[in-house]
């Protein structure tokens, strides 16, 4: 292989790596009876399928309001 071989490699691997996401996504987003992924298909992929973890910091996880409320800690108000 040369150096003018590697784009063409680097270039097929990523072509194999997003059509192999979207397969793992797309499985999501037909349990949800939908015909379109979304960005929430993607995650559930990238959370529930073991050989692509190294994204999970990537794609931040959906915060839900609920949740959210329970993380903040209410401080009492100051008297002036």
């Amino acid at each position: 292989m040369t150096s003018l071989d590697v784009p063409i490699v680097f270039a097929k691997a990523c072509e194999f790596f997003i059509q192999e996401l979207t397969l793992r996504s797309w499985v999501y987003a037909v349990e949800s009876k939908r015909k379109t992924l979304r960005r929430d298909d993607i995650a559930n992929a990238i959370s529930h399928e073991e050989i692509l973890d190294f994204l999970l910091d990537v794609v931040p996880q959906e915060v839900t309001f609920s949740n959210l409320v329970k993380t903040i800690t209410v401080l009492p108000m100051r008297k002036n």
